[in-house]
């Protein structure tokens, strides 16, 4: 499969873009949702070094057109529900802007999970339908953070913090 495209860094080194497909392994494909009730999640490794100010996704996802209006997509947040998204009969394609609670990005790794709820009738309904689907698109959704550097403690106690295996470039600059 093809990479999804590297993250962006601002000038002042404080603004990181990511495409989803980089919490993927790098995975431009689509994240698929398949069934009445689906989930898939993407750990967010978030660096000791850095100070989470802010934090927003840009989310662009398609639905099937096949779905009712009892069904939805909720984006999680280590399992806390912070946006839920309804369904449009007859427009299958979507964006949203969700604000990402920087109180939540805490250093260690945090899990950006997506659920889908789907029903395509209000009777009984075969779980694996083909027509229970949606898709995130993995390059266009965009997770966009503000988080500037916090000094560096000069301690052996904290060279762990340096070297930081969360960190988010192959070059991280002191």
């Amino acid at each position: 499969t093809e990479k999804a495209e590297r993250l962006e860094l601002e000038a002042d080194q404080s603004r990181y873009r990511f495409p989803l497909g980089w919490f993927n392994r790098g995975d431009r494909a689509p994240i698929e949702l398949r069934g009445t009730e689906a989930r898939r999640t993407l750990d967010l490794p978030i660096p000791q070094r850095l100070s989470i100010e802010d934090a927003r996704l840009d989310l662009y996802y398609t639905q099937s057109l096949s779905l009712i209006p009892r069904s939805q997509l909720a984006v999680t947040l280590d399992d806390r529900v912070i946006a839920q998204l309804p369904v449009r009969p007859g427009q299958p394609d979507h964006a949203a802007r969700i604000r990402l609670p920087a109180s939540a990005l805490r250093p260690g790794f945090r899990s950006l999970g997506f659920r889908a709820a789907q029903h395509y009738t209000n009777e009984c309904e075969d779980p694996s339908s083909p027509e229970l689907y949606s898709q995130v698109d993995a390059v266009q959704s965009i997770l966009e953070i503000r988080a500037p550097r916090k000094p560096i403690v000069p301690s052996l106690a904290k060279i762990a913090d340096v070297f930081d295996r969360r960190l988010w470039m192959d070059r991280y600059q002191l």
